[in-house]
């Protein structure tokens, strides 16, 4: 079984960028589809939009962030603390 990282290479050196590798690696715990993923991160690829600003990996990994401890962000300063 690989584990996450080894996962989102494969899937980068499969074609995706590097948002979609990283949030499609850990669309299953976050309980939703591997397409719902690879859509939510597509405008991601090429450091924002071929931008080359900041790479998907982090934008990737934010994201993962975010739908893990984002829950009642606003109102809970610990949660907020953990998501930043």
């Amino acid at each position: 079984m690989m584990n996450r990282s080894e996962e989102a290479k494969e899937l980068f050196l499969s074609g995706y960028n590097c948002a979609q590798s990283i949030l499609l690696s850990f669309a299953d715990d976050l309980k939703f589809s591997k397409e719902l993923a690879q859509k939510m991160a597509a405008g991601f690829g090429g450091g924002m939009g071929k931008r080359q600003e900041t790479c998907g990996a982090v934008t990737g990994a934010i994201m993962v962030l975010g739908m893990m401890k984002g829950e009642e962000v606003n109102n809970n300063d610990e949660l907020k603390a953990a998501a930043y």
